[in-house]
């Protein structure tokens, strides 16, 4: 991270020492989260892959989707990623498709949630 990529702030510590600290724009952040991972995918593929399978009125619901069968792992884990719950194969592979049906409880109902 440079200067021209990053605002600097000062913030003051409990014991009011002042702390210069550099805050990176929206580009530099999207190259860092394209770089992390989560059990070896990249958060950025994770985002994607929840945003197809979450309840678009709200994503703290309970998940059921209906999933390619070889995208199971990545489901998993945007699923644990996202809502600290787990995933549960619930039907499937249905003929023809391949494809599984999959549950899990939400961000809401699991541990994380309120």
């Amino acid at each position: 991270m440079n200067a021209e990529t990053s605002q600097t702030v000062t913030m003051t510590a409990d014991d009011g020492t002042p702390i210069q600290v550099r805050i990176p724009d929206a580009d530099t952040i999207a190259d860092l989260l394209a770089r992390e991972t989560y059990l070896g995918f990249p958060i950025a593929d994770l985002e994607a892959t929840f945003d197809r399978i979450k309840d678009p009125a709200d994503w703290r619901n309970p998940i059921g989707a209906e999933i390619p069968g070889d995208a199971t792992k990545i489901v998993a884990a945007a699923i644990d990623f996202y809502t600290a719950t787990k995933m549960r194969i619930v039907g499937g592979p249905i003929p023809g498709t391949g494809k599984i049906l999959i549950y899990a409880k939400g961000y809401r109902a699991g541990p994380a949630g309120p």
